[in-house]
């Protein structure tokens, strides 16, 4: 029942696991198994607890309508678990989700993978319960940091699109922080790769961005700062000399390409129940009228959209 007392032991299952491979021991492999079975398990058995008459659901259920404050035990602690398992494992983790490729016998492969990411991406972005979707965003930043080759699986940069497109706007200031941190890791391991900075502009963008350039405006403090640093790292231009002019993204630019997107978030933003997030959007319209409007170069991209902002 303590929440104290359930993180630590998420903290000493990944000490195990860094334990287990720093000697070469095979027992990591049947803990993480494990933890992947108990999340599973968890998360159907208290799906289905108050609904008798209902059959246990599969990963791709919409969570009842519960507590949305306090734990979700196992669960949650299943969760922070497995993201500990993770990053104590580090290089020897790899999770194979990409269904296009045969996965191999080795030990070192979760051939089921792909059902194990649906399961974090309803915890996640359908879950009542805020710790429930904070932990699962913290896991999938593990996976990240921690899987070779992950950010370069289609599967799992759509999947990671559909979630942080909703808890970047969650309601909680836990999980829009912790979708922020996940979104910053995403867009920098995307950098790294060949091409990614045209992927990054062609495919996260449309999603991403309206939401990105809000959050700068948001009322919690480690939110807004958080998210003009991740800012100011995607759009200030690299001063590595491998990088070349093309590498570079415009934000302004970037705006005026999604700005339809752009102008539609804020005007629903504008008018939701969270008068925190509504004055942030008016903060955000304000700046587009400012940077955007007054600029010669750029104002004939938001002047179709000046009647819905009015």
């Amino acid at each position: 029942d303590e929440p104290r007392v359930r993180t630590l032991v998420a903290r000493v299952i990944g000490s195990h696991a860094r334990l287990a491979c720093a000697t070469g021991h095979p027992s990591f492999l049947q803990q993480r198994n494990e933890v992947w079975s108990y999340i599973g398990s968890s998360l159907r058995t208290q799906a289905a607890m108050f609904d008798e008459d209902r059959e246990l659901p599969s990963p791709d259920f919409q969570a009842p309508a519960l507590d949305d404050t306090t734990g979700w035990r196992s669960l949650e602690t299943n969760i922070l678990a497995l993201a500990s398992s993770i990053g104590g494992s580090a290089s020897h983790y790899n999770l194979s989700i990409d269904t296009s490729t045969s996965v191999s016998d080795q030990s070192e492969n979760i051939s089921d993978g792909m059902e194990y990411l649906d399961i974090l991406e309803n915890c996640a972005s359908k879950h009542i319960n805020r710790h429930v979707r904070a932990a699962a965003l913290q896991c999938l930043e593990q996976m990240i940091h921690h899987s070779n080759n992950i950010i370069l699986q289609e599967t799992f940069v759509n999947c990671l699109i559909r979630v942080l497109k909703i808890c970047l706007a969650d309601n909680w200031s836990q999980v829009r922080m912790a979708a922020s941190v996940l979104h910053r890791v995403f867009i920098l391991q995307m950098f790294d790769c060949e091409g990614g900075t045209e992927a990054v502009s062609r495919k996260v963008f449309p999603a991403l961005l309206p939401a990105m350039c809000l959050n700068r405006f948001y009322l919690a403090q480690g939110v807004q700062l958080y998210s003009k640093e991740t800012w100011k790292l995607i759009f200030t231009p690299s001063s590595s000399p491998s990088s070349s002019s093309e590498d570079n993204l415009n934000a302004a630019m970037e705006v005026c390409n999604n700005a339809s997107r752009v102008c539609r978030f804020y005007v629903k933003m504008a008018d939701a129940d969270n008068h925190v997030v509504r004055e942030a959007a008016c903060q955000a319209i304000a700046e587009l009228a400012d940077r955007l409007g007054s600029n010669p170069n750029y104002k004939s991209y938001l002047e179709p959209y000046v009647p819905m902002l009015l």
